[in-house]
């Protein structure tokens, strides 16, 4: 896997985790080279990730419900050839980017 598809995939992620922060406009100063890298990569895959959220929101579901909100996240995150664990709490999703490198386990670690 190229460093260019782990930054893309770990900008996925953020957004997913972060979306309503950015998409209410918010502008952090990013010092750090990888957060550039990050905040590169979400940009361009920004638009895809504006449409899933129109999408969900033409598609509700009911709080605890969200099978098909489920679903697309599971699928998009395996496309990305993220490792995926569904069923968490009920709908839930994680998508777990393995590397090489060791981390500590914090959003600030080594990537």
């Amino acid at each position: 896997m190229t460093s260019n598809n782990q930054i893309t995939k770990i900008a996925i992620i953020i957004q997913f985790l972060f979306f309503g922060l950015v998409s209410c406009g918010q502008n952090t100063k990013v010092e750090s080279s990888i957060h550039l890298k990050v905040q590169e990569r979400t940009d361009k895959i920004f638009d895809s990730l504006v449409k899933f959220r129109r999408d969900f929101h033409i598609n509700p579901e009911v709080s605890g419900k969200e099978k098909r909100t489920s679903k697309k996240i599971a699928e998009y995150l395996l496309s990305l050839g993220l490792e995926v664990k569904t069923g968490i709490g009920g709908y839930g999703v994680v998508g777990i980017l393995r590397t090489k490198k060791r981390g500590n386990g914090s959003l600030g670690g080594p990537i």
